[in-house]
């Protein structure tokens, strides 16, 4: 729409010589293109959907029935609201976890290859799955 304006209304939009814009280079927003690269706690995180997700089952129980069936395991928990989040944020099978959790922040905090995935669902047991109904 810039380019499209006439050079009047173009001019009313450029900020004045005298203002100091300079706060804006260390704008999150303003990085380099490539894949970005997440160490400690970022705020520019793709975290939108997943927050909601996460507020979604803190509000609907699921995390607390998690955290009673899987006690011992907090991280499992973690894990497993993140395997279940996965599919309906990107449409991909689990094989693409681990690249996806490079760009979001997930629930997860170790990254989760198909290695781990396989282990961590083969390790719910039956007994798990009566003690999630006994608390229903």
């Amino acid at each position: 729409m810039f380019w499209l304006a006439s050079p009047e209304e173009r001019a009313l939009l450029i900020f004045p010589d005298d203002w100091d814009i300079s706060a804006a280079n260390n704008l999150t927003g303003l990085r380099r293109p490539g894949r970005p690269a997440y160490e400690g706690e970022s705020h520019n995180r793709l975290y939108g959907d997943i927050w909601l997700l996460d507020q979604i089952a803190m509000k609907t129980g699921l995390r607390q029935d998690l955290e009673a069936v899987f006690r011992i395991n907090s991280e499992m928990v973690d894990d497993l609201i993140t395997l279940t989040m996965f599919p309906y944020v990107t449409w991909f099978p689990y094989n693409r976890v681990a690249r996806w959790q490079r760009n979001v922040k997930a629930p997860a905090t170790r990254e989760l290859p198909p290695a781990i995935i396989t282990r961590l669902t083969q390790s719910i047991t039956e007994q798990h799955r009566l003690k999630n109904l006994s608390h229903s």
